[in-house]
């Protein structure tokens, strides 16, 4: 068995230690109180997860086997797949009102989900390379990313509305974010 992350996520006041483990292709969960939950839908190593910032026992997750799924700890037979991604799911993140998902996936696209319907809202394009990462903006449908191309694009995530691209970085953009009060941006 090897670990392949481990991450402590904290949401609505309540905090779940998640450990992802790559076990015959399957994936392992702890939460709290030594609970465990199996999920069998990833065949490939985990590359992302996340949880909803409004509903604290929901989670998405993304891998190398092109898939992308959302999961209800303590529903462990209840799982909907993201279906239609081309290539790895690198990075996923929730809008903050728990409303839309973001799946960053290494064909360069990003795939809008609407969390209530299941269904893909939009795709948004621009990067030339591989998604490394998204956020959304605190307050609002701003969706910000980084690409192996060495750029960071912005986009309307709920209108799909390229806003802006930013170049200048002169290897992959690894990381980025808003600041808490969404004033800035730090590509």
């Amino acid at each position: 068995m090897r670990m392949m992350s481990l991450k402590k996520l904290t949401s609505m006041k309540k905090t779940f230690l998640m450990q992802v483990m790559r076990m015959n292709q399957n994936m392992m969960w702890m939460k709290q109180m030594n609970s465990i939950h199996l999920f069998t839908g990833h065949t490939g190593e985990l590359y992302a997860v996340a949880t909803s910032p409004t509903e604290p026992l929901l989670v998405a997750t993304g891998g190398g086997d092109d898939k992308g799924f959302m999961w209800k700890i303590g529903h462990g037979d209840w799982a909907k797949e993201l279906p239609g991604h081309r290539d790895s799911v690198t990075s996923l993140a929730f809008s903050s009102d728990g409303k839309l998902l973001a799946s960053g996936v290494f064909d360069g696209l990003i795939q809008v989900w609407d969390i209530t319907s299941g269904s893909l809202k939009c795709t948004l394009e621009g990067p030339g390379g591989g998604i490394e990462w998204v956020r959304w903006h605190p307050r609002g449908y701003v969706v910000l990313a980084g690409s192996e191309d060495s750029t960071a694009w912005v986009w309307n995530g709920d209108k799909n509305v390229f806003l802006n691209m930013f170049s200048g970085h002169s290897s992959t953009v690894t990381c980025g974010d808003f600041t808490p009060d969404g004033a800035f941006l730090l590509p």
